[in-house]
């Protein structure tokens, strides 16, 4: 069975029946039923499902908390996306993770706008709401401007987004309403830092955050009761989960060292099965025994985990590490720059030199100069980036989170700024 809205007509009546679907219920008019039938499918009017009594929606299937319920595909910022088959306990574990960041209750009124096939939302938001009881509100879209009203509209206690919406909403100007937005909590990661206590005192609320992927959930945890530690992702969720942070060889790194976060569960069925149809891609991620992230951190003596960046972001200019993720958050701080991308361009010495990709505001005064000075004062000198360029919008995925291999394949453009020569690329 497939529930489908009427503006996905097109690709339900091309698929849905090669796909093994017999009935479409369909939120629609009369016509597009017409066609669903025409195509060998049986269709049912929303309302019917929505007006259905609780026993005539009950399956007769017989369902293991091992079985497969799910596959949700990879954000794919650095290249194809994979298929990550989730089990019903893993979702649920993942639900229940999120919801206990903020001590969810059937009080509570859960408000998001991130797409139902991110982990973030389909845990937090819906799974969420199944574990304690929350009322959900999803928008179908995200809008700096309005949000706000619509946390007011909703009387949401719990808003969840991604750490660059969050800087988008900071860059807002302040507002006495600021302080009376109905919002206990803001949930996002990352966290920058610089803004973290700011928001919350502006706010009234408190942040939560964590560190996870869609294939494990949630590898870190950092509540409501937590005194943060500036720029981490939380404390490992060690009632879960094993955590190292290893070198190339898979060898542990010193606390205070970055190298890349592996995990392995306490417990059956709390991570992901495997990607689907693509056993290759499963067995280079299961090294060793260890899941590999992929992903760049360090954990300091009290067990804070700081997230550094993917391992295919890793930047190393001048024979240092440079995180691509602390470059990102004082690019976002300059009044004009809405989001930023760091990414490697290779130098004709060697390493790499770095270009900073800058989303700007259209009314915005901006000049490349000026961009490269704020840098300068605010960055030791091997990470200030030696080219930058200004686009309307970051290339991003349905996740929203910036795709840095387009990036990559485009290269020093012809708007791109040098700041060796102080011109543009083209000229």
């Amino acid at each position: 069975m497939l529930l489908a809205d009427e503006r996905y007509l097109d690709s339900v009546v091309e698929t849905a029946r090669d796909g093994g679907v017999e009935t479409v219920v369909l939120r629609g008019g009369e016509e597009g039923r017409r066609r669903i039938e025409r195509a060998g499918l049986k269709a049912l009017p929303w309302d019917e499902l929505a007006t259905a009594p609780t026993g005539a929606l009950l399956s007769t299937a017989t369902v293991d908390h091992r079985d497969p319920l799910s596959v949700v595909y990879t954000s794919g910022t650095t290249g194809a996306s994979k298929g990550v088959t989730f089990s019903h306990n893993y979702l649920l574990s993942a639900g229940r993770q999120q919801v206990l960041l903020y001590e969810g209750s059937e009080d509570d009124v859960y408000f998001g706008s991130m797409p139902l096939f991110h982990l973030a939302t389909k845990g937090a938001g819906v799974t969420g709401g199944l574990v304690c009881g929350q009322h959900t509100v999803l928008d179908v879209k995200y809008s700096t401007s309005r949000t706000w009203d619509r946390v007011r509209e909703t009387g949401a206690t719990v808003v969840h987004m991604l750490g660059s919406m969050m800087v988008m909403l900071w860059n807002l100007p302040a507002t006495p309403q600021d302080a009376t937005l109905p919002m206990r909590v803001f949930y996002a990661a990352p966290i920058p830092g610089s803004i973290h206590r700011q928001f919350e005192e502006r706010y009234h609320c408190k942040i939560v955050t964590c560190y996870a992927q869609t294939e494990i959930c949630k590898v870190t945890v950092g509540g409501v009761r937590e005194d943060f530690a500036l720029d981490s992702a939380g404390r490992v969720n060690d009632e879960l989960f094993e955590v190292r942070i290893v070198d190339d060889e898979d060898d542990d790194v010193d606390a205070g060292t970055v190298g890349e976060i592996v995990v392995r569960p306490r417990r059956q069925h709390v991570m992901f099965d495997g990607y689907w149809r693509n056993p290759e891609a499963t067995v280079s991620y299961l090294r060793n025994l260890w899941y590999h992230t992929g992903d760049l951190a360090r954990v300091d003596g009290e067990g804070w985990l700081y997230f550094e960046g993917r391992k295919k972001d890793a930047l190393r200019r001048r024979g240092e590490n440079v995180s691509a993720v602390e470059l990102e958050d004082v690019l976002r701080q300059h009044p004009a720059v809405l989001d930023a991308a760091a990414i490697g361009i290779p130098s004709d010495v060697l390493e790499d030199d770095i270009l900073a990709v800058v989303e700007v505001a259209a009314d915005a005064a901006f000049d490349h100069a000026g961009l490269h000075a704020f840098c300068t004062e605010r960055l030791p000198f091997f990470m200030v980036p030696r080219y930058f360029d200004a686009v309307a919008q970051l290339p991003r995925n349905t996740n929203a989170k910036v795709e840095k291999y387009k990036l990559r394949e485009r290269g020093l453009a012809a708007t791109v700024w040098d700041c060796t020569t102080k011109e543009f690329v083209a000229g």
